[in-house]
């Protein structure tokens, strides 16, 4: 999860300094771990999510929660953010359409280069902005580079358990069968999709 630090190109001692985080499809695993590790840093966090979620998204530290299928969530944010005073420059997705994002961030874009994270695999059709960079949330190819943010991230992570600033990302829906319920699992996820959980199987 905190691979969106390398792929934002944040500091590892990033302060946020209560400029603004957007996180797109903030109900997914990702979603909630990219709020936790925001408001952690010192952001304020803007998150979309179903309805549904989002007193217990609000209750982990975003600032304000959004309905992702609102026809007009792009100019409830950008309301949010003229009153707020906020500008967004950078962005997490976790899962959900491009576009929006994208819409909220050029708004903001002024110098200097907007920044994506997005967790999905970028398809070779993916929507593009000038001016806005958007990265796939994925391991560096240096073997050395993935060593040290493994090592950071583990002592980084150790310390945040501890001290309780992290915790579980939502409901657990676990899927029997072990490994043998893996095409269920996938087939769900497919179909139905699942929101505010994490399908688990038990190995």
């Amino acid at each position: 999860m905190l691979g969106f630090v390398n792929q934002l190109e944040l500091p590892r001692d990033a302060k946020g300094d209560g400029k603004g985080m957007l996180v797109w499809g903030a109900g997914s695993s990702v979603g909630i771990g990219a709020i936790i590790l925001a408001r952690l840093m010192g952001f304020k966090v803007y998150a979309t999510a179903n309805p549904q979620h989002h007193e217990y998204l609000k209750s982990l530290g975003a600032a304000r929660l959004f309905d992702y299928k609102d026809p007009d969530v792009v100019n409830s944010i950008l309301t949010s953010a003229n009153e707020d005073g906020l500008s967004f420059k950078l962005g997490y997705l976790g899962i959900g359409d491009l576009r929006p994002c994208l819409d909220v961030l050029k708004v903001f874009k002024g110098t200097g280069v907007s920044k994506i994270a997005h967790a999905p695999i970028l398809p070779d059709d993916a929507a593009k902005e000038d001016g806005i960079e958007i990265k796939f949330v994925a391991a560096s190819d240096d073997k050395d580079v993935r060593l040290d943010h493994a090592a950071w991230a583990s002592a980084w992570f150790g310390e945040k358990l501890l001290s309780g600033d992290i915790v579980s990302c939502g409901a657990v829906e676990l899927m029997e069968g072990g490994l043998g319920g893996l095409n269920n699992a996938l087939d769900k996820l497919r179909d139905k999709g699942v929101s505010g959980a994490k399908i688990v199987l038990e190995i």
